[in-house]
């Protein structure tokens, strides 16, 4: 199953977290690291880049599940366009739940 991760580094910007960068794409490990403190993630953690971009989404695979981390570059969109794809994938993984059941 793969779940979804979404973090806004704008609630704190005083205090964001440090990254090595690499052409400006934040590295694929750290962003591991940071979820596995964050979410209490026990064990191995990897991270994969999936899709660079204006916003990049990153394949954080765990010993049970899978989770998509989505960086979103700072007011490039509203908190409102955030919350609206995120309602929107939310109800897709309902439908598709939902498909796969009947």
């Amino acid at each position: 199953m793969l779940k979804l991760i979404f973090v806004s580094l704008r609630t704190n910007l005083f205090h964001m977290e440090i990254f090595p960068v690499i052409s400006s794409i934040l590295s694929a490990d750290h962003i591991g690291l940071l979820v596995a403190n964050k979410y209490g993630l026990a064990g191995d953690v990897s991270c994969t880049l999936l899709k660079t971009g204006i916003n990049h989404s990153d394949l954080v695979v765990h010993i049970t599940s899978k989770f998509v981390f989505r960086l979103y570059s700072l007011n490039w969109r509203s908190d409102l366009e955030i919350n609206e794809e995120i309602r929107l994938i939310i109800s897709l993984k309902k439908q598709a739940f939902l498909f796969l059941s009947l």
